[in-house]
């Protein structure tokens, strides 16, 4: 079983900027782009969901994972059924991590926290 991944509030936090000199002689920022999370990132810390009418993955993300700032997650993890990650069709079946997956410091308490 691969070991479960990190997961942050923010899905830009493993974002790598670097200040690239041109040819030109100026200086502009280039930014890594982060790793998607998948399946195969969970290990078996997982279970799925049936999407029902009016569900969003923020309000998702609020109820299986405490909080709706983590929405990206199931955006990213379902990434092969999603085409629009506004417009879930009902009866989508989506991967839900386990919110044991993911550790406590990863959790912001307090609003900008």
């Amino acid at each position: 079983m691969p070991a479960l991944r990190r997961i942050s509030p923010s899905r830009y936090q493993t974002v790598v900027a670097s200040a690239v000199k041109h040819t030109d002689k100026s200086t502009r920022l280039a930014f890594e782009l982060r790793q998607h999370l998948g399946k195969d990132d969970l290990g078996r810390d997982f279970r799925y969901y049936v999407v029902r009418q009016g569900d969003q993955l923020d309000w998702l993300a609020f109820m299986f994972l405490g909080d709706a700032r983590l929405w990206w997650v199931l955006a990213d993890v379902n990434r092969d059924v999603l085409t629009d990650a506004l417009d879930i069709p009902v009866g989508t079946r989506l991967i839900i991590p386990a919110s044991g997956a993911f550790a406590a410091s990863d959790r912001p308490d307090t609003v900008g926290g």
